[in-house]
């Protein structure tokens, strides 16, 4: 790679390209060649990435990167200081925007500001720090070990994927049309995560405040912690553990959560069914049920206190695990389902696992 230059105390670095970014952090190694410890150096490097590229002469290639001209220079303002990359098209050459990429090494704190076009990706990997802020179109957005105060990443059909965690304050993932949204670990104190027609799949949270909305794709979350709404309007909700306070409202799709140590939990469907499975003995909660059906398995701790058969739908009131000694007083379990099924199992966390 050659150096872009030094740069004195510039937080981040904002890049628009039609064509792939790929900003990861340097070797901390690299800072030990500096003469002056203050001076940050970035390097950036154009890369061709086809299915023929061993094919091309070094004629062809160096033809392409005079081809195409990329631009870097320090901005300072009161406000702000970065350093601005933009690129030219193409000229000569006609290779998809997808297999052209620019890549960058920067220092581990900077911050980033990337907006690319077409099918173009961004991936960004191991910085930590500044905010974050990623746009892409029908591209998709890769991102690994990345922690900040500010993340807002968005697509217009492109996929949201992590392989490992994202840690901020606070956070915003949003793609619309088909694109689909997979990330192992969202850690803050608020994440916002929203899809149209594409899935969201997030295996596990630990965030004061998270919501997760889609219209007609799949919501499946692992562990959660923190307060949570999900709102998946024609789409199945699945939890896999809930500790904290969950809201899960769907209009056609059904829910099925597994409750842990769990707070007060609203669940509610227009359409379709609710499952809820009860894992943790210990817990005391009041229970609240509007359905069409209820079904309550005998091995669960349950005491009806009432229940009422309305026109359409049944209304029930009871305790599940009901304890003499209330002082850390009861959750309430609240579950609608007036056209569908509610039902109560108990399953150990064996079973639970889902192990094959």
């Amino acid at each position: 790679m050659e150096d872009v230059g030094p740069t004195e105390s510039l937080p981040g670095i904002l890049i628009k390209s039609p064509y792939s970014v790929k900003v990861e952090a340097m070797n901390p190694m690299e800072y030990m060649k500096q003469e002056d410890p203050d001076v940050q150096v970035v390097k950036g490097n154009l890369y061709l990435q086809t299915d023929d590229e061993e094919d091309l002469s070094p004629e062809v290639k160096a033809a392409f990167k005079k081809d195409i001209q990329y631009n870097v220079r320090s901005v300072l303002s009161s406000s702000r200081d970065y350093l601005e990359v933009t690129c030219s098209e193409q000229q000569d050459f006609q290779f998809p925007s997808k297999d052209i990429s620019l890549d960058f090494q920067v220092p581990a704190n900077y911050g980033v500001d990337i907006e690319v076009s077409d099918d173009a990706n961004v991936e960004v990997r191991d910085l930590e720090g500044g905010p974050i802020e990623i746009a892409t179109d029908k591209g998709t957005c890769r991102m690994k070990n990345l922690k900040g105060s500010r993340m807002d990443v968005k697509t217009n059909g492109g996929d949201i994927e992590c392989e490992s965690q994202l840690l901020f304050e606070f956070g915003v993932l949003d793609t619309k049309n088909k694109g689909k949204i997979s990330v192992k670990k969202l850690q803050g104190n608020e994440f916002c995560v929203e899809t149209e027609c594409g899935d969201i799949d997030v295996r596990a949270t630990y965030v004061l405040r998270a919501e997760f909305t889609s219209k007609s794709g799949l919501v499946k979350l692992g562990d959660i912690h923190g307060l949570t709404e999900v709102n998946a309007k024609n789409s199945d909700i699945v939890i896999g553990s809930t500790s904290g306070q969950l809201t899960a409202v769907t209009k056609s799709g059904n829910i099925d959560v597994n409750l842990s140590q769990h707070d007060d939990v609203t669940l509610k469907t227009q359409q379709g069914d609710i499952n809820i499975k009860s894992l943790e003995e210990s817990v005391y909660s009041e229970l609240h049920v509007k359905s069409k059906r209820i079904n309550i398995d005998s091995n669960v701790n349950v005491v009806i206190d009432k229940e009422d058969e309305k026109e359409n739908f049944i209304v029930m009131t009871g305790k599940v695990n009901p304890r003499e000694n209330k002082k850390d007083g009861a959750r309430t379990i609240k579950a609608e389902a007036k056209q569908g099924t509610v039902k109560i199992e108990k399953k150990d966390w064996f079973s639970a696992l889902k192990l094959s």
